[in-house]
């Protein structure tokens, strides 16, 4: 309780940063997807076959990266992955057993690699660890984002080709893959669960997207710059996800996005992008506060869990808080005394909340 009160503090002495930072975003964004490829890697991606279309779009938007892999022949696309899969684990728009058997090629290349700087290597050996243990205990784990240099990972608990409910986890404050990825993929496992629980028969993926680098000081945590930066990534991801379903042919999922505290300030940002947002519902779970409504969001569905005891909820330091009646948002279940870190409890009225809004068990009063 007194971490959470003194985040809520920090937050009431913010200062916005720069504008310039989402303005810069869509070019740092293209050089990002570079920035771990092998010199090897970046001559074969500069000699590939263009008569046959086998080089990656790598400035288009994920619909047309879809329709590109989809026009590759199965040969193809493997010979892609083994010549360039730096590029290829990070392109929106793949559909996740090509994202997954990419970005392990580069884990394993990690691993073994002795110019490894070490904090990616830590990171890299948690890493494998968690998705060995997954594994060990009959999970299906897909590694659908591999960033180490920009400390940036998406692992998901379910085939994101096949589950007919997919649900985006979106953390806050603080949130680094060395030292919350356990404790995130905990929660994943737990909605995953407990949605097996409220709709059994529906197969769920539950995807924990450290896909941007949150704030992790007082100074940063009180600034939208973090968001600006993760929101369009946020919205391509989404994009992404939907347009590779489409274009293999596989119907489409219904997808949620759960976002806690700094994370609903992401996902605000991410319905500024260009386009509807690619999610059938939001919840924004123990926000600070968002400048857009429910309806600004432009999603069918949006919920929201808010507990008197969270005290980061209390002001709106970023604009106005879901609990607020002209927000427009569905009030899930919360129980008294609930802090800031217990939205995902399991058994919680919170957590069987969710998995009804994420396997469609719950819709809107």
């Amino acid at each position: 309780a007194r971490a959470a009160t003194a985040a809520a503090a920090a937050l009431h002495h913010a200062t916005a940063a720069g504008a310039a930072a989402r303005d810069a975003w869509a070019a740092t964004d293209r050089l990002g997807v570079l920035r771990a490829v092998e010199p090897a890697e970046l001559g074969d991606l500069a000699t590939a076959d263009t008569a046959r279309g086998t080089d990656p779009p790598l400035d288009r938007p994920p619909g047309e990266v879809a329709q590109w892999w989809a026009g590759l022949s199965a040969a193809a696309q493997v010979a892609a992955i083994d010549r360039v899969p730096a590029v290829l684990g990070r392109l929106d728009g793949l559909p996740g057993w090509a994202r997954d058997r990419a970005n392990r090629r580069v884990l394993a290349h990690v691993l073994t690699d002795p110019r490894t700087a070490k904090p990616a290597a830590t990171t890299a050996r948690s890493l494998a660890a968690r998705i060995r243990d997954e594994e060990a205990a009959g999970r299906t784990v897909q590694l659908h984002l591999l960033d180490l240099d920009g400390d940036r990972v998406a692992l998901s608990i379910g085939d994101l080709d096949t589950a007919e409910a997919v649900a985006v986890l979106v953390p806050g404050v603080g949130t680094t893959p060395l030292d919350d990825l356990g404790r995130l993929t905990g929660d994943a496992r737990d909605l995953a669960s407990s949605g097996r629980t409220v709709a059994p028969g529906v197969s769920v993926a539950t995807v924990v997207w450290l896909g941007y680098r949150t704030p992790g000081s007082p100074r940063t945590m009180t600034s939208r710059a973090s968001a600006w930066l993760g929101g369009p990534t946020l919205a391509a991801a989404l994009a992404g996800l939907g347009a590779a379903r489409t274009a293999s042919g596989q119907p489409p999922a219904r997808t949620s996005v759960l976002a806690h505290s700094y994370g609903t300030v992401v996902v605000d940002e991410a319905a500024d992008a260009p386009g509807p947002l690619a999610a059938d519902a939001v919840v924004l779970l123990g926000s600070p506060g968002m400048e857009d409504t429910a309806a600004g969001l432009e999603v069918p569905e949006v919920y929201d869990a808010t507990s008197a005891a969270d005290p980061v909820t209390w002001p709106g330091w970023f604009g106005s808080v879901p609990r607020a009646d002209h927000f427009g948002s569905t009030a899930l279940p919360v129980e008294p005394g609930t802090g800031h870190s217990e939205y995902y409890v399991p058994q919680s009225p919170t957590l069987t909340a969710l998995a009804e809004v994420v396997t469609g068990s719950r819709r809107p009063a």
